[in-house]
């Protein structure tokens, strides 16, 4: 149903297929890789392990370029909204 909709609306795609470090059988992950890309033309596709971090940094990088500068939503001079001590939390 997602690759549907993103067909419909013509937006750009990034597969990203994590946990690979399970695979027992690597070539398994062409197999997935090969089946998205017949269903999609998908800008990036990137393979990753969150828990190991492999990909991570390629992930960001990749992700970023899709990112554009929004209005200043805060006075410059401001570093946080919070308050510096922490309340404890009441449960």
């Amino acid at each position: 149903d997602i690759l549907e909709r993103m067909k419909a609306l013509k937006v750009p795609g990034v597969l990203v297929i994590n946990k690979i470090d399970t695979l027992e059988q690597k070539d398994k992950l062409l197999e997935v890789i090969d089946a998205y890309q017949q269903e999609f033309d998908f800008d990036a596709i990137l393979p990753i392990s969150a828990q190991k971090g492999d990909g991570v940094p390629e992930l960001m990088d990749t992700l970023t370029g899709y990112l554009t500068e929004g209005p200043q939503m805060f006075p410059e001079d401001m570093t946080t909204d919070q308050h510096l001590r922490r309340r404890p939390r009441r449960f």
